[in-house]
């Protein structure tokens, strides 16, 4: 499947159809478009979880770390740097070794990874009123637009990454309110499980997810829990393989930021 195809599957999975889905169809690639167009202009650092994320993917790239914080605590998660690595060596081989294509690149990815997550809330809003509603386009309008999204959420921060799965895991376990669909229960799990792997306490939301699917069926609570548990053990394996223990970040950030814990302790 082309990239162009693959983006076209995840914007028409819908029963929607007609001039609706023609607007959504330019909301969904203006979005995109707007994004990549922004995405170079951010230069600056806005937070440090950006500068860290990408020393650890030079690091998988090219096996050199300065020592920080996080490096010293083995407090995060290694599957997004290991990810982001891969996206670095490509550069390295075409001959674009530089920290500015670097950043781009974090840039680029999240700028798409972020809008795919908003797609999702744009989705659920437009199933959840009739065809043709003016409050849907406008809230895909304004969602698509809006110029904190393409600022913020293109950005290095795990809060904004971890957004993407949150939203996908709340439109299918929601879609499946109705139905008996396995496969959505499934999806919703790697969602959740993803949500929780990119940022630890954005588990707590596939925590909610997960009371939520087992209020309206026990079964699919199981194929839920299936699909995060997958998720979670890749996690826990890079952790295993980088740290030389498994999920060793999440003990490690729970160590920190813990009550009582370094953190309380430096801020109060």
């Amino acid at each position: 499947m082309t990239i162009p195809r693959l983006f076209t599957s995840i914007q028409n999975q819908t029963t929607v159809a007609g001039p609706d889905r023609t607007f959504f169809q330019r909301v969904f690639w203006g979005g995109l478009c707007l994004r990549l167009l922004i995405a170079p202009f951010l230069r600056q650092w806005y937070h440090a979880d950006e500068r860290q994320l990408l020393e650890f993917a030079h690091f998988h790239a090219h096996g050199t770390l300065h020592p920080f914080l996080e490096a010293e605590l083995q407090m995060r998660n290694q599957t997004v740097p290991w990810l982001l690595s891969l996206g670095i060596r490509i550069l390295d081989f075409v001959g674009l070794q530089s920290p500015a294509y670097y950043e781009w690149l974090l840039h680029y990815v999240f700028a798409v990874w972020s809008w795919l997550g908003l797609w999702a809330l744009i989705r659920w809003v437009r199933d959840q009123l009739p065809e043709g509603a003016r409050e849907a386009r406008v809230y895909a309008v304004a969602t698509a637009i809006f110029w904190a999204y393409p600022m913020l959420f293109s950005r290095g921060l795990s809060e904004a990454i971890s957004f993407t799965p949150a939203a996908w895991t709340w439109y299918w376990i929601s879609s499946n309110a109705s139905g008996v669909s396995k496969k959505m229960a499934f999806l919703a799990g790697i969602a959740g499980g993803a949500t929780s792997i990119l940022r630890y306490p954005s588990g707590l939301f596939a925590v909610g997810a997960a009371l939520l699917e087992g209020k309206k069926n026990i079964r699919r609570l199981g194929i839920f829990s299936v699909g995060l548990a997958c998720v979670v053990l890749l996690g826990g394996m890079l952790d295993l393989y980088f740290y030389d223990g498994w999920l060793r970040s999440l003990f490690r950030y729970w160590d920190f930021n813990r009550p009582g814990g370094r953190v309380s302790v430096l801020f109060g």
